[in-house]
């Protein structure tokens, strides 16, 4: 009787304090750690109470954007990429915003996230995207496969224009910071 009163006790508790990856209930990016998921490595750095969240399979997530012509840290002139201009910033809107219904939007009450997208300079392709935002905000209770989802959007549907200055630098960098609203009924 006691082994059987244990075990229910120790099953209770495992329940109690086990985290649901998929609830919005939970904050998932508490703590650095490694989510393996079905085909891909997501990592979360926390420090300092913020969260750096990105596919495992990242090369620039904390590299520094050289130029190639010097070997030193980029610093952007007036001949740099001009971004990805108008539509391309947004398909990257409409993309955040259809990730999530409209009930799903309103429990992000907070200034959203902060996104970042990393382009192939020969390319323009998005090859890499993190994300960023704090422990203690609404973003840190959207499930992973949100994230995960507006990664593979992205890198499919947002191409930048290249200028000649950007063959020079190892990468191209834009981003910005977005609330969805949920995705038009």
């Amino acid at each position: 009787m006691r082994l059987y009163l244990f075990i229910l006790f120790l099953c209770a508790a495992i329940a109690a304090f086990a985290q649901d990856d998929t609830s919005w209930e939970v904050n998932h990016y508490e703590k650095t750690r490694t989510f393996v998921e079905d085909g891909y490595t997501y990592q979360c750095d926390v420090r300092y109470g913020s969260v750096t969240l990105y596919n495992k399979a990242n090369r620039w997530t904390y590299a520094d954007q050289i130029d190639k012509r010097t070997g030193k840290i980029y610093v952007a002139n007036s001949d740099a990429s001009p971004g990805i201009g108008e539509e391309n910033a947004r398909i990257m809107l409409d993309i955040i915003n259809n990730a999530f219904t409209k009930e799903e939007a309103k429990r992000i009450t907070d200034n959203g996230f902060m996104f970042l997208l990393f382009m192939n300079p020969q390319t323009g392709d998005v090859e890499e995207v993190c994300f960023g935002f704090v422990t203690f905000n609404d973003c840190a209770k959207i499930p992973l496969s949100y994230y995960r989802d507006i990664e593979l959007k992205m890198k499919a549907q947002i191409h930048a224009k290249l200028t000649e200055e950007d063959k020079y630098v190892n990468f191209i960098m834009a981003g910005g910071v977005h609330a969805p609203t949920g995705r038009p009924e």
